[in-house]
Parts: C-alpha cells; structure tokens; sequence
C-alpha cells in the first residue's frame, strides 16, 4: 500500500469546525493542568490569572487555543526572578506537557 499526501484536503480538515471541540477540550485541560501545578502565594493572582482563549491561526486560519498567565508576575513565575521565592517554575511549559 502507497500512501500519498493531499496537503489540499488536509488543509481544509485543520481548517475545519470538526476540530474546534478537540483544540477546545485540550486547551481546557491544559489551563486545568497550569492551575493544579500553579504555586499559591498570598494573593492568588497567578493562580486566578490562568485563562483560556480561542483564535485563528496567523497564517491559514486553523484554530488555536491558548493558555495564557495574565497576573503582572507571570514572566517571574515562568521563567525566573531574582527575590521571587515561586519563580522558575515554568507552569505553563509543564503543563503543555502533561505533567500533573
């Protein structure tokens, strides 16, 4: 058996309203991962800040779902920050991953 690609037709399937409830379910459980592995600090701002959003695509108008951390510490939490005691935990990179 030869497999032969048709970029056309796989285009139009990404492109398609078939695939918004599976980038939607795991856009939600990715946010759902970023919370559990989120540290608390006394605010809970980071932790509350954790949204989901939809959008189309840049470049061909596929769906994509976003995790985004909107708290002004963010950045520290992710990727470091000298004096920040929750920072470098890279929340939203593990959770992307799957780790719980």
């Amino acid at each position: 058996m030869r497999y032969r690609r048709n970029s056309r037709s796989t285009g139009r399937f990404l492109r398609s309203s078939q695939l918004y409830p599976v980038v939607q379910s795991m856009t939600r459980e990715i946010a759902r991962r970023a919370r559990r592995l989120a540290p608390v600090g006394d605010s809970g701002e980071y932790l509350d800040g954790i949204t989901t959003g939809y959008r189309a695509g840049w470049t061909d108008g596929r769906l994509v779902g976003e995790v985004v951390a909107t708290a002004e510490h963010s950045a520290a939490v992710e990727f470091g920050n000298a004096g920040n005691a929750h920072s470098d935990q890279h929340v939203l990179r593990r959770a992307a991953s799957g780790e719980e």
